[in-house]
C-alpha cells in the first residue's frame, strides 16, 4: 500500500502536472481506490500519495438513495466547469491533515469534466455531498488544501465566570472560529473594600486581546440592534448569569448554543453541579444544546459523562467539568452548524430543577445521616459554604470526614477569622457542645 503524504510536504500545496493516461496511471488509481477503505476516506489525491499528476479517486456510501453516496469515481485532469450560486456548510477532513475537521463553504452543485484513465473525455454533474468531495479532491490537484478555504464562523461569545473562561480559550484558539465580541456580565463590587471586579471571562478576553461588552441587560432595542451589527453566526453562551429572550436567540444565523454543567434533562437550573453531589449522583457531565427562551430546555446537540469522585467537591467537580466542557463544545458546535448531528428534544419527564443556591441554603442539618451532611458541605463548597451556628456565632464547615458514622470536621473557619484545623478549634473553644461532638 502507498504511504499517505501529510502536511507540511510541500508537494501537497503546489499544482500538479498533468496527467496521461496510461497502464501505469490505470495502475495506480486502482491502488488508490483500495485505500480508500482501509484509510476511512472517501477521496485520494495522486499528491497524497506522492505522486504530482493531476488524478483522483473517490467512492462513498454503498445505497444510490443515501446523502452521501457516490459511485466510483477515476478522473484524470479534472476541471469543474460549472458551480452553481447556492452553497451548502458541511465538515471536511483530509487524510494529508490528519485529525482536523473544519466548517467548510462548498458550492451544493458542480459539473466537472477531465479523462478517465484510457484518455476518454468525461463530463459529470455532482450535487450535495458528492460535489464537495469532488471540489475537495479537485482542490488538491491545484495545491489547494481545505484549511485554505475555511471562513470561520463568527461567534459572540457570552459568559462570566472562570467555568466559561475555559471554554472561551477553547473557541478562539479553534481555526473554525471568530470570536468577535466576548459579552459578560458588568464588574461587581467585591471584597471588603467593595471595589469593582472584573469577570473571570473578562480577564480571560483582555488577555486574549478580544473585544468585551458588559450591556446591563437585553429588554432594550438597541442592545439587541448592537448584536445584530456584529452579523454573529452563532452565539454561544456558558453561564453567562443573565436571561437572553427569543429576539436575541434569533439573532445568529445557526442559533444560539449553550453549554451546561450536567446530563440534561437531569438538573436544569443555575446550580447543577452542587446538586448532583448533594443528591449523592454517581455520575454527571456537561451538554450542549440548542438554547431557546425556556430555561435550560432546548434540543440536546451533544453531551459526555463522567464520574463523581467520593470526595468531589462543587470546585473540583467545576474545575473537571470546564475542562471537559471546553474540549466538548468547538465539535459540538461545528456538528450542529454543518448538520453533522441533529439536534434531539429532551425528555420531559426524566426533568429535574437545580435552583440558584443562597446563603441559607449553606445551614447544616446535624439530624441528618452522617453521609448526607458529608454531601452537603461538598456541594456548598466554596460558595455559599457549609455553616453552622453556636452559641449566636455561623462556623464555617470548610471540609470533613466520616468516623463512627459521625460526620466530623477537618477545617472549619469561625465568622470574621481565618480558617484553621478543628483540633486547634476546639482546643479554644469555651462555649456550648460543639454540634459534631457524642
Amino acid at each position: 500500500m502507498l504511504d499517505i503524504v501529510t502536511d507540511p510536504d510541500p508537494i501537497l500545496r503546489r499544482p500538479a502536472a498533468k496527467a496521461v493516461a496510461s497502464p501505469e496511471t490505470r495502475k495506480l488509481a486502482k491502488e488508490m481506490l483500495s485505500m480508500l477503505t482501509p484509510q476511512k476516506g472517501v477521496g485520494l489525491a495522486a499528491p497524497q500519495v506522492g505522486r504530482a499528476i493531476k488524478l483522483f479517486v473517490a467512492r462513498s456510501g454503498k445505497d444510490p438513495k443515501d446523502d452521501d453516496y457516490l459511485p466510483e469515481t477515476v478522473i484524470l485532469n479534472p476541471q469543474i466547469t460549472v458551480q452553481g450560486k447556492e452553497e451548502e456548510l458541511g465538515l471536511e477532513g483530509c487524510l494529508s491533515l490528519p485529525g482536523l475537521e473544519l466548517p467548510i463553504w462548498r458550492a451544493s452543485r458542480i459539473v466537472v469534466s477531465g479523462e478517465d484513465t484510457y484518455g476518454r473525455p468525461l463530463k459529470q454533474t455532482h450535487r450535495g455531498f458528492a460535489a464537495r468531495v469532488i471540489q475537495h479532491e479537485t482542490d488538491h490537484l491545484n495545491g489547494i488544501l481545505f484549511d485554505q478555504r475555511l471562513e470561520p464562523l463568527k461567534v459572540v461569545f457570552m459568559g462570566t465566570p472562570e467555568f466559561a473562561a475555559e471554554s472561551l480559550r477553547a473557541v478562539h484558539i479553534h481555526p473554525a472560529f471568530e470570536v468577535v465580541m466576548v459579552v459578560t456580565e458588568p464588574d461587581k463590587p467585591a471584597g471588603r473594600g467593595r471595589a469593582l471586579k472584573a469577570s473571570a471571562v473578562k480577564e480571560a478576553a483582555e488577555s486574549l486581546k478580544l473585544p468585551v461588552w458588559q450591556p446591563e441587560g437585553w429588554k432594550a432595542e438597541q442592545t439587541v440592534q448592537a448584536l445584530k451589527k456584529l452579523k454573529p453566526d452563532m452565539l454561544v453562551v456558558v453561564a453567562y448569569g443573565q436571561i437572553l429572550p427569543q429576539v436575541v436567540l434569533d439573532v445568529p444565523q445557526f442559533g444560539a448554543f449553550n453549554l451546561h454543567a450536567s446530563l440534561l434533562p437531569k438538573w436544569r437550573g443555575a446550580a447543577p453541579i452542587q446538586a448532583a453531589i448533594l443528591m449523592g449522583d454517581v455520575e454527571t457531565g456537561v451538554t450542549v444544546m440548542k438554547m431557546t427562551a425556556k430555561l435550560d430546555a432546548g434540543d440536546i446537540v451533544m453531551s459526555q459523562k463522567t464520574s463523581i469522585k467520593p470526595d468531589a467537591t462543587a470546585a473540583s467537580l467545576t474545575k473537571e467539568l470546564a475542562t471537559i466542557g471546553a474540549k466538548l463544545l468547538p465539535t459540538a458546535l461545528m456538528y450542529a452548524a454543518c448538520g453533522v448531528v441533529e439536534p434531539k428534544p429532551q425528555s420531559a419527564k426524566d426533568v429535574s430543577i437545580a435552583p440558584k443556591l443562597t446563603k441559607a441554603d449553606g445551614r447544616i442539618d446535624w439530624t441528618q445521616p452522617a453521609e448526607d451532611i458529608s454531601r452537603h458541605v461538598r456541594a456548598m463548597f466554596p460558595w455559599p459554604g457549609a455553616w453552622t451556628e453556636v452559641d449566636g456565632t455561623r462556623l464555617n464547615i470548610v471540609c470533613g470526614h466520616i468516623k463512627d458514622n459521625r460526620f466530623v470536621p477537618d477545617y472549619v473557619k469561625p465568622e470574621g477569622k481565618a480558617e484553621m484545623e478543628r483540633a486547634a478549634f476546639e482546643r479554644g473553644w469555651r462555649g456550648s457542645k460543639l454540634p459534631w461532638k457524642d
